[in-house]
């Protein structure tokens, strides 16, 4: 049977929202029939991504197996352009910050390029082969504007139609996501804060 991407991303959202979740709970809550889930299912324990962490109790029949999303299956980068100075980061698979540092910038004045270049490989550097090849994607806030070629305004910066997407996209060959610092911090209050609903995620 052929894995179809969509039924690996709906069940990783499920693993990321329960922490650990059932087969049973992945069946209901993706919608996607037992064959498939258990197909996708044995791909992902194949590759390490996902990992099963032991029973339930059952009062009759098969116990029902645990599922655990691997936090070190991967990692993404985080830089966050949105204040008085250049942050950066590096978070496992849940989210979880591993290691993180900031920088300070002049407010208004041209900030170079190079620095964030600087911090992105800082962090790489810090990583031993295994898990720099585990890294899958990178994640950018920022403040201004950005339009449809991906070039940035912004004010504290000191930015004016600055390349910034096609700048990081030719400097590193994973997937660069960009949001605006206000979008940022609502998805990280609703998927990890205090407006996180436990029975959806969001």
């Amino acid at each position: 049977m052929r894995i179809a991407e969509q039924w690996l991303r709906d069940i990783l959202a499920v693993l990321f929202r329960r922490r650990p979740a059932t087969r049973a709970q992945i069946i209901q809550d993706t919608g996607l029939n037992p064959a498939c889930v258990s197909v996708a299912l044995r791909h992902l324990i194949n590759h390490g991504v996902v990992e099963r962490i032991g029973e339930l109790q059952s009062t009759g029949g098969r116990r029902p197996e645990l599922l655990l999303l691997n936090r070190e299956a991967g990692y993404f980068l985080v830089v966050d352009l949105e204040g008085v100075s250049l942050r950066f980061a590096l978070t496992d698979f849940f989210g979880e910050v591993c290691c993180r540092w900031h920088e300070a910038i002049s407010l208004g004045k041209p900030l170079e390029f190079k620095r964030v270049l600087n911090g992105i490989r800082r962090l790489l550097e810090g990583l031993d082969a295994a898990r720099r090849h585990r890294v899958l994607a990178m994640g950018v806030s920022y403040t201004g504007l950005m339009d449809e070629a991906g070039r940035v305004t912004a004010v504290n910066l000191g930015w004016t139609d600055f390349p910034l997407r096609d700048e990081l996209r030719s400097a590193f060959h994973v997937p660069v996501f960009f949001g605006v610092d206000g979008y940022c911090k609502l998805r990280r209050e609703t998927g990890w804060g205090a407006a996180r609903d436990p029975s959806t995620g969001f």
